[in-house]
């Protein structure tokens, strides 16, 4: 059963929890800032919130449900509203296929996170019976 107060995960089962792993064997908590987009309802962005991370949560329509949470409004199909080097990590979970300009936002993913930064970009895979099946 699923929690109302809880962020719905709008991805494939365990993409959250991978993409969390990653993070958090790469960037200390406390010390790392994270850009979580497209944010979605914040689901992403409460759990690693709670491990101690900053987290900057963004989308093009602010759907966050996380209480305290950093929101910035964001079009992935334009420049990021960012400064160059704000963020230790990039979170883009399920995001990348929704957009016009793919390699341009990952440019701007570049810009804008640090030299040494992290950026984990995951897609469904349209082709296994199973994505299909959940958007049916």
């Amino acid at each position: 059963m699923v929690n109302p107060q809880q962020p719905k995960e709008n991805t494939s089962k365990n993409t959250h929890a991978v993409v969390a792993e990653l993070l958090y064997e790469r960037l200390r908590p406390g010390a790392a800032t994270v850009l979580d987009l497209p944010c979605g309802e914040g689901a992403f962005t409460q759990r690693v919130m709670q491990r101690g991370f900053k987290v900057c949560a963004s989308d093009l329509v602010p759907r966050i449900s996380v209480p305290n949470a950093e929101f910035r409004p964001c079009d992935m199909n334009k420049p990021l509203p960012f400064a160059d080097g704000a963020f230790d990590a990039i979170a883009c979970i399920d995001g990348i296929e929704h957009i016009e300009r793919p390699f341009d936002f990952i440019r701007e993913c570049a810009r804008v996170i640090r030299a040494d930064g992290l950026l984990i970009l995951s897609t469904p895979n349209i082709s296994a019976v199973r994505s299909r099946w959940r958007w049916f």
